[in-house]
């Protein structure tokens, strides 16, 4: 895992890369299922790409993000 990548995308969001940073985002998720960060940066990648996987990732993310 990257951690300098890392911290880059959660300081600023809007520097994620759908084909670079999706293995490191759901790495972050595998690696700690319960940090909420990553399925909001992962839901955004794929809203961003127009994904046809958005729909289902968003109420999974849902369900791991808190109010």
């Amino acid at each position: 895992m990257n951690k300098q990548r890392i911290n880059e995308i959660i300081s600023s969001p809007e520097s994620l890369q759908y084909g670079s940073d999706l293995s490191v985002v759901n790495e972050l998720i595998h690696s700690f299922p319960y940090f909420s960060t990553p399925y909001i940066m992962l839901s955004r990648m794929l809203h961003d790409e127009n994904s046809i996987y958005f729909d289902k990732n968003l109420k999974i993310s849902a369900a791991y993000i808190g109010n």
